[in-house]
């Protein structure tokens, strides 16, 4: 199951994300990316599997920033919606900046459509993914491998007024939280949202506040009590005060799984040895001084190493003979990283890990390479799939990093298919 890590402790970097998306295998995807010609400020890898080509993580060079996991719900007819929940975050990433809540519908263009086929798959995966993921089936055999590094470093001198909020978690009007709210008013009113299957989603703008954090960012979901019309009510405003630490996966944001709880602290400990290490080191060279920001890029580095260590904390139970398929299900509540395993055959053996990544519960047996090939062939493979870090510092400057940990034939990567982006949000004071 997915997992998202925030946090705003950091001295140096107003916001720190973190992301494990957690996917079956084969299933399409485009590794981040500008999308252009459409849209050439939003950058976010792509949910290729469904005509909407929606995503997980996405941001745009004005800092827009939206995330999203799917909400575990009780029964596979509940969890699979008409709609894709990825399209949730292209509305607000496309959305005008001009939206006002007496807008009568969000001003969001389309993105292209394409016809992609959606197969049917066994019963018993089709649960697991229903019950789990929330995603629709697709055709394992049309995946594709798409692979291309893109790089930006965008600066203007464009300024951009911001009015500090009040208290969480109602934050004043402002120009950045105002649209957030606006979209998800108009949102609700234009029925935008009706058909999407169970989701929570991270959403807003990122501008400083003007007293030392960030405009508030919004956690809205539709599975809280009253459902659809419960989404105004039930937003939680986070992200604005420094010290925060939160995370969020496939259960309402209040009531946070283990996974979650585990990965807060983990964030928490790399902020506190980061902090302590910059204050006795040489790292944070001046402007001009060997090339390298304030912060110092071998500094940054170390620091993105660190949190993708978090992302790659597996705690899985290892798979034994007595394992069950509920059982194999439940436990994924309890690791940040997941491994992969076949959810049609339970307790099947698993291969090793991409290198520098988290070992592998114990394997049954070791297999050979041809019982390797034939595992890697099931359409039902599922692990952490891709895993993003997101450093915004306290110049404005965004540093996106997506990893791809495996490839369209379900293979380890060689070394690590990494997509980055580096740029500055116009405006930023």
């Amino acid at each position: 199951m997915c997992i998202l890590l925030f946090t705003t402790a950091h001295p140096k970097y107003p916001l720190i994300l973190l992301s494990n998306r957690d996917e079956f295998l084969h299933r399409k995807t485009a590794p981040a990316a500008y999308w252009e010609p459409e849209y050439p400020h939003i950058f976010s890898g792509r949910d290729m599997a469904r005509p909407e080509h929606g995503t997980w993580l996405g941001i745009t060079k004005t800092g827009r920033l939206a995330a999203l996991t799917n909400f575990r719900e009780s029964s596979s007819a509940a969890a699979i919606g008409e709609k894709s929940r990825g399209a949730m975050i292209t509305s607000f990433l496309t959305a005008s900046p001009a939206t006002s809540i007496t807008d009568s519908a969000t001003d969001s263009a389309a993105v292209d459509v394409a016809e992609t086929s959606v197969a049917d798959a066994e019963s018993s995966a089709t649960k697991f993914e229903a019950e789990f993921t929330g995603s629709e089936e697709f055709d394992a055999d049309t995946d594709a491998d798409t692979s291309f590094e893109s790089d930006a470093d965008i600066q203007s001198d464009t300024q951009l007024t911001t009015t500090a909020p009040g208290l969480h978690p109602a934050p004043s009007p402002s120009p950045d939280n105002l649209t957030t709210q606006s979209w998800i008013h108009s949102m609700l009113r234009s029925g935008e949202m009706k058909g999407v299957g169970g989701f929570s989603m991270l959403c807003g703008t990122l501008r400083p506040n003007g007293i030392g954090g960030l405009e508030p960012l919004a956690v809205i979901s539709n599975r809280t009590e009253k459902r659809d019309e419960g989404v105004i009510e039930g937003t939680r405003w986070v992200c604005g005060n420094p010290g925060e630490t939160r995370g969020l996966s496939n259960s309402l944001f209040d009531e946070p799984w283990n996974k979650v709880m585990v990965g807060e602290g983990l964030l928490k400990r790399v902020v506190e040895e980061d902090v302590a290490g910059a204050a006795g080191s040489q790292d944070c060279a001046a402007d001009g001084d060997g090339g390298k920001d304030e912060d110092g890029e071998d500094a940054r580095e170390r620091l993105l190493e660190k949190c993708f260590q978090v992302l790659s904390t597996d705690t899985y139970p290892p798979i034994t003979e007595s394992s069950t398929y509920q059982s194999e299900l439940d436990n994924l509540r309890e690791s940040i990283f997941i491994p992969v395993f076949d959810v049609v055959k339970e307790g099947a053996p698993t291969p090793s890990p991409p290198e520098g990544y988290s070992s592998f519960p114990p394997k049954k047996h070791q297999m050979t390479e041809e019982e390797l090939e034939r595992w890697r062939q099931s359409p039902r493979l599922y692990g952490t799939a891709q895993q993003t870090v997101v450093l915004l510092d306290k110049r404005g400057y965004v540093t996106y990093v997506e990893r791809t940990l495996y490839d369209s034939n379900a293979k380890p990567v060689e070394g690590r298919r990494e997509v980055r982006t580096r740029f500055r949000i116009p405006g930023w004071a």
